[in-house]
């Protein structure tokens, strides 16, 4: 291992953790955890599994770009995961699907049982289309929503002109349906992640409720260095230790560190604590904060605070309005229209002061590699 570079510690890492991701996603991966080199030869030398928190951004990676690729997988009917019905319960809310019509889904695949409805909560059983989560799962849902509705309603749910074959409306059905994913993918995504990461057991459920932002596999490992009289309070008193809240509370820190990080390579992934991260940064690394305050609010300079940095009684004060899709807005410059929106980086680049940073407005993204590399050791 003391021989190999980069490229070659991060291929090494094992297929099941880097399987589909690009040399540059792997290094990102590193990046984001906090993972140098030394780490990952020492590593290799002791052939020790690979630290959560990197196991932990390579399984974000994967998961991100899985999500990604969902949208083309509806589109051709191939399996994928979602959340639990999701295509069903976008199905009735589809612009034109009758109103008073529903669908239920089967946990049982003979259709017995418990079942969800979705749609016209008071659908009677002739409107009511009945098909098994294994079957939503496989991707049937639009062959079967195309046999239950008719040629009328039909007209009413596709696009226009109604398409004449069965399989070019099943296409313009799955169509429809990745249309809606595509904007949402993000909120897919950290809802897919949350979801694969729940314990089921009670100590590590008991950790999760107070400390949310720990993944399982860090959970997991907290609890191998808990003591044996520390997990008896844990099932007998439902609280976690004093000794054993601190680690979690440092672990989770490091998590909420490496997902904020995220936002420096992928803007879909930004977040406040990025924003935050990102402006502490500069206040570290520059003069540009000394008397300077930047804000950052949702939607009007009246709505929540995302972060805010830089001294109260700074002589100029800077806000920037967060507009939604990853896009700000400059508060109190002039009017345009339509108003200017940019990119995170691009917008605090142009509320910099003069010569804080070496940069130019239109170089967002050299903002952006100039912080990321801050973060280096």
């Amino acid at each position: 291992p003391r021989t190999w570079d980069s490229a070659a510690l991060h291929e090494r890492l094992g297929p099941l953790l880097v399987e589909g991701l690009t040399p540059a996603q792997r290094a990102q991966a590193c990046a984001t955890s906090g993972t140098h080199d030394g780490a990952l030869r020492m590593m290799y030398a002791d052939r020790s599994p690979p630290p959560p928190l990197l196991a932990d951004s390579l399984k974000r990676l994967q998961l991100r770009r899985h999500v990604e690729q969902t949208p083309q997988r509806i589109r051709t009917g191939a399996p994928a995961e979602l959340p639990t019905n999701w295509s069903v319960q976008t199905t009735t809310e589809l612009p034109g699907w009758p109103s008073h019509k529903a669908i239920d889904v089967f946990i049982e695949p003979d259709l017995s049982g418990y079942a969800m409805r979705y749609g016209a909560a008071d659908a009677l059983p002739a409107d009511t289309l009945n098909i098994s989560h294994a079957q939503v799962q496989a991707g049937s849902l639009p062959e079967q929503v195309l046999a239950f509705l008719s040629e009328k309603e039909l007209d009413a749910l596709l696009p226009s002109p109604l398409p004449e074959t069965q399989t070019a409306r099943v296409a313009a059905l799955r169509n429809q349906l990745a249309d809606r994913l595509t904007p949402h993918t993000v909120a897919m995504f950290n809802h897919l992640y949350s979801a694969r990461e729940v314990l089921d057991t009670p100590h590590g459920q008991l950790i999760q409720q107070q400390f949310p932002q720990l993944p399982a596999e860090l959970v997991t490992t907290l609890l191998l260095r808990t003591s044996p009289q520390e997990l008896d309070v844990m099932s007998r008193e439902q609280r976690i230790p004093l000794r054993l809240k601190n680690l979690a509370r440092e672990l989770a820190n490091e998590v909420r560190a490496s997902h904020a990080s995220e936002g420096l390579h992928d803007d879909a992934l930004l977040t406040p604590d990025t924003e935050r991260m990102v402006l502490n940064l500069l206040r570290l690394n520059t003069d540009a904060l000394g008397d300077l305050s930047i804000a950052i609010h949702e939607q009007s300079p009246e709505g929540a605070l995302r972060c805010r940095v830089g001294p109260e009684a700074a002589a100029t004060q800077k806000v920037l309005i967060y507009q939604g899709q990853g896009r700000y807005r400059i508060h109190g410059v002039p009017a345009s229209t339509p108003p200017a929106h940019y990119r995170f980086f691009e917008a605090l680049l142009r509320v910099l002061p003069d010569g804080a940073v070496d940069l130019r407005p239109g170089q967002g993204e050299n903002l952006k590699a100039w912080l990321r590399a801050q973060l280096e050791p």
